[in-house]
Parts: C-alpha cells; structure tokens; sequence
C-alpha cells in the first residue's frame, strides 16, 4: 500500500492531505455560518490564516515535547 502523494520528489502522505481538507471544509462552513449570522468572510478567512499554521505548529511542539523518546 502507498503511504501517499509524491509531488516534485517530495511525498505527502495520506493522514497529512485528509487533514489539510478537513482545515479546508472547516473554513467553508465557518464562512457559511459568518454569512448566515451578518459576520464578514473576509475576517473568518483572514482569522484562519492566523489560526492554522499556529495550530500546526503548536501540535508540532507538543508532539516534541511530550513524545517517548527511545
């Protein structure tokens, strides 16, 4: 079984592009709800853009942080 993507010489594996289009349909439906509610996409789209990559990188380092080292 593969374990995911090559583009250019680098590999993607599965788990990372299922979780990058969860981020994606998260967003969409975040924009829905702004435009059902009066909200501006514009601020849930930009307000993602904060959000994510602190996520990701926050998972990284708790991952480093905290994973058994053997």
């Amino acid at each position: 079984m593969r374990k995911g993507i090559t583009i250019f010489g680098f590999t993607i594996a599965w788990y990372g592009i299922i979780i990058a289009i969860g981020m994606v349909i998260a967003v969409i439906i975040a924009i829905y709800n702004a435009k059902k509610r009066g909200l501006k996409a514009d601020d849930i789209f930009l307000l993602a853009l904060y959000v994510i990559p602190i996520a990701v990188i926050g998972a990284r380092l708790y991952y480093v942080a905290f994973a058994e080292r053997t």
